[in-house]
């Protein structure tokens, strides 16, 4: 794994549930909770609304030791600590890409589409945070066959991810240096052939034959990670190098009973009626006669709105390790309705780190203004100059600032900001 936010080498979408700014020291008697999300903002990390400070914590990305400049925004992570934003000392931060590969074709345009990377659907949108460590790439619309990327987002292992980063790795293979891989659940293996599916990928693992870790034989539904040395862009298979258990074979957190647990993300399973489950992110959860809905119900969650439905879920583990959800909500993600500008700052108002008021005058999409407020559920980016503030927060910004905003019309709360070079 080469992750260049190390020494060697979320989608935190606008909520309309009202978490507030948190900070402040733990205590040793609260419950163990845990958050996964995307990381919005910095000055601390910001999740699903939350400030964790980090001076206490733990931070493992990819299985290695890690600091909290080794995250950025747009990561997935799981956050553990506290059961209340009001003590957020963060004990723990969890970091793992969902795929690392060779992209086979491109289908973005102006920011939104989709694009397959080793047989993996990759949804974008306007949220999608896009970052280039070759300095050859302009955007993700020019992202082409054969350049490697790494993604973070949301995906339940079976070849659908809406990515919520995607970054630049090498313009070609041979340039990358490191294995490429790929997540996900198991199917289609055929034991004679030693072959297996992870989406629309086919993995050969007898040819070489490839390195089985953590595991005595593979089988479907298994949560697997497989590496290889070499792809060729399009051709939907490859030769595995490795191939391990991810997590224990369960995709998911796998939590300890009454663990409180809370999630943000994608609808990615539709909900069965009959086993009374859905799926968010790659979590399965367990609704009951107990659970409550929050401008949402049971039949949202259909089919035709897997990867679109933006909604977060509250709730514990029970005795058999299931989550059972407490509640159900929509977020107010704002990806296909929402208002976009770019313009100069003006009127700016910092009231905490990542809280505040400021009026953009934008000459896009037509001369106007609009005010604005900033909280800890938007997404800060900076773009600005040869040299970006890499830990950008709205402390940074100032009046006369050129910046690109995604916001809701409806209350002005700002979802995404980016500050750039004016046009």
């Amino acid at each position: 794994m080469n992750k260049s936010k190390l020494t060697w080498g979320v989608l935190a979408l606008a909520t309309s549930l009202g978490l507030g700014a948190c900070g402040g020291g733990g205590s040793a008697s609260i419950t163990k909770n845990t958050t996964v999300g995307v990381i919005s903002g910095f000055g601390s990390v910001y999740v699903n609304g939350c400030e964790y400070e980090t001076n206490n914590a733990s931070i493992d990305v990819e299985g290695q030791s890690g600091t909290e400049d080794d995250l950025s925004v747009g990561d997935v992570v799981e956050v553990t600590g506290p059961s209340n934003c009001a003590h957020a000392n963060a004990t723990g931060i969890k970091y793992a890409d969902e795929l690392e590969g060779v992209v086979d074709s491109n289908a973005v345009t102006a920011g939104i589409g989709t694009m397959m990377v080793m047989g993996q659907d990759v949804t974008v949108n306007d949220l999608t945070i896009f970052e280039d460590e070759t300095g050859s790439v302009a955007t993700v619309n020019d992202i082409a066959s054969g350049h490697v990327v790494e993604i973070s987002g949301f995906g339940i292992g079976t070849g659908d991810i809406v990515a919520t980063r995607i970054e630049v790795k090498a313009i070609n293979l041979a340039l990358y240096g490191d294995d490429i891989e790929v997540k996900g659940v198991v199917s289609g293996h055929n034991a004679t052939n030693q072959t297996f599916m992870i989406g629309n990928l086919t993995i050969d693992y007898g040819t070489q034959p490839a390195i089985l870790d953590g595991l005595s034989e593979i089988t479907n539904d298994l949560y697997v990670e497989a590496k290889a040395s070499d792809y060729s862009a399009g051709s939907l298979s490859m030769l595995a190098t490795k191939v391990e258990l991810e997590d224990d074979g369960e995709i998911g957190h796998q939590g300890d009973e009454d663990e409180e647990f809370e999630i943000k993300g994608m609808l990615t399973a539709a909900y069965d009626a009959g086993a009374k489950t859905f799926g968010i992110n790659d979590q399965m959860v367990l609704v009951d006669d107990s659970t409550q809905f929050e401008g949402i119900t049971t039949s949202d969650l259909n089919s035709g709105n897997l990867g679109t439905l933006y909604m977060e879920v509250e709730g514990n583990f029970n005795a058999n390790g299931i989550l059972v959800a407490e509640e159900v909500g929509l977020e107010d993600d704002d990806v296909n309705d929402g208002s976009e500008a770019q313009g100069i700052v003006s009127n700016l108002l910092v009231t905490d780190t990542n809280n505040g008021t400021l009026t953009v005058s934008w000459t896009t999409p037509s001369a106007g203004s609009v005010d604005l407020t900033v909280t800890n559920d938007t997404m800060m980016k900076d773009s600005e100059g040869a040299t970006p503030e890499t830990k950008f927060n709205l402390t940074h910004l100032r009046d006369g600032d050129f910046v690109e905003v995604h916001y809701d019309a409806a209350t002005g709360i700002v979802i995404k900001l980016e500050r750039d070079d004016a046009i």
